[in-house]
């Protein structure tokens, strides 16, 4: 039943954004939109910027559920795509909530697949897993920059064109670093 209701919240969130720019929608709105009460609401979420995390982490976990046998530039294609098609909503709640925000929620789940890129890019190549960790915050900060400068110019640059320029600049530097550091490592 939780998961319903947050479904249902977030369902109303994207009804009323369609209606009124985010800065003026209130907890009021998107309870009156789905037949709930405010006390729901804040028994599911601490506000709405709780609730915008909750549907893109639940949203974005969804579209790479069964990703297991894909690699990591078709999980960022599909994060693009994903983006084209809730465009609207998109816009409308960058428009009105900080980008410091997003980043971080987005920066989470973009560490995952900056992960996955690297050990595919390194392959047997040996790496600590706190320098796996430091270059995964470091390519996931990338791929977070370049979806919210992609999404910010209109999305207009095609996603495999996109997911390219990503795939260049962390192929190009990978394994180099993964070497680096086991050379650093080497030559304190």
């Amino acid at each position: 039943m939780s998961e319903l209701t947050k479904h249902a919240l977030v369902s109303a969130f994207g009804t009323v954004l369609a209606k009124k720019p985010f800065a003026k929608i209130t907890i009021r709105d998107i309870t009156d939109e789905c037949g709930l009460n405010r006390m729901t609401f804040y028994y599911h979420f601490k506000d709405i910027y709780d609730l915008i995390q909750w549907m893109i982490e639940n949203r974005i976990k969804r579209l790479l559920a069964d990703s297991a046998d894909i690699t990591w530039k078709e999980q960022y294609r599909r994060i693009l795509e994903f983006a084209i098609e809730k465009k609207a909503v998109i816009v409308r709640i960058l428009a009105g909530i900080e980008h410091q925000y997003i980043r971080a929620c987005l920066k989470n789940l973009a560490t995952g697949i900056a992960r996955r890129a690297i050990t595919e890019i390194i392959g047997d190549t040996p790496i600590l897993e706190e320098d796996l960790s430091f270059m995964a915050r470091l390519y996931a900060g990338i791929l977070v920059e370049v979806l919210l400068d992609w999404v910010g110019g209109g999305m207009r640059e095609g996603t495999d064109l996109t997911v390219a320029r990503v795939a260049l600049v962390l192929d190009g530097t990978a394994l180099r670093a993964a070497e680096g550091f086991a050379e650093m490592r080497k030559n304190p």
